[in-house]
């Protein structure tokens, strides 16, 4: 028969063992991806502010090299499968982040990547682009304090830089 002590010491042991295998589930299933996710998000974020916020509306201005629309397409593209590719292959999570209970915080993943795949072909500076961009922006839940809220104009006129 093990003594009292010894049970008890055994006990925690296996308590520990048990919490330390739910913590590495956790951090495996949960933590990596939702860090994964915001990195995601950060680099969007970047790419649009590289591109789209330096497109001159003026028609007479300059029409942007080769070399930066073929930059800006590749970028696009880069993160546009990144992000397809992050909400096929972690379902649960792209699950979650769409059904949060608070609809300020639903994130869709795979329809911001498939915008960006889509704004990756489309000229820069046009209609169509600045609505692709508004779906990025939407569906990954970028904010810009400059941004144009209804009937109102901002400084540099329809539209304002995401951060």
């Amino acid at each position: 028969m093990i003594p009292a002590k010894e049970g008890v010491e055994v006990a925690s042991f296996l308590f520990g063992l048990l919490g330390g295998v739910i913590a590495w589930v956790v951090t495996s299933f949960f933590a990596q991806p939702l860090s994964t996710f915001f990195n995601l998000r950060a680099g969007t974020a970047k790419a649009l502010a590289r591109y789209e916020d330096r497109v001159d509306h003026n028609p007479e201005a300059p029409v942007p090299s080769a070399d930066w629309l073929a930059e800006r397409k590749r970028t696009y593209e880069n993160c546009g499968a990144d992000l397809v590719a992050f909400a096929v292959s972690n379902t649960v999570i792209t699950r979650l982040l769409n059904r949060f209970p608070y609809a300020r915080f639903r994130c869709y993943p795979r329809s911001a990547g498939l915008a960006l795949l889509t704004l990756s072909e489309v000229r820069p500076g046009t209609r169509s682009s600045e609505d692709l961009r508004e779906q990025v922006i939407s569906a990954l839940k970028l904010t810009s304090p400059l941004r144009k809220k209804r009937g109102e104009a901002t400084s540099r006129g329809t539209r304002g830089p995401l951060f």
